[in-house]
């Protein structure tokens, strides 16, 4: 998994990002990373598991994401640690 992805909808894997995003150069951001990576894999887990229940499952439930083009930019940097 990496969090150095950006996705258009503001989905779960979206919000760990960001999360990991505000933990930027912070003196945590060590011991909290592999925690946000282990968050991440557990969410496309279970969004994997419900789509094979019900492929609408999450039609229509997640928003777009307005900064989806910064977020990218600033991910790709090569100073972005993940």
């Amino acid at each position: 998994m990496s969090l150095k992805k950006a996705c258009k909808k503001r989905t779960i894997c979206e919000v760990l990002r960001e999360i990991n995003d505000e933990l930027q150069g912070l003196p945590v951001h060590e011991t909290v990373l592999p925690k946000l990576r282990e968050a991440e894999t557990m969410a496309k887990s279970i969004i994997r598991k419900l789509y094979e229940y019900n492929k609408n499952a999450n039609e229509g439930f997640w928003k777009e994401n307005p900064d989806y083009e910064a977020d990218f930019k600033r991910r790709m940097d090569e100073r972005y640690i993940t």
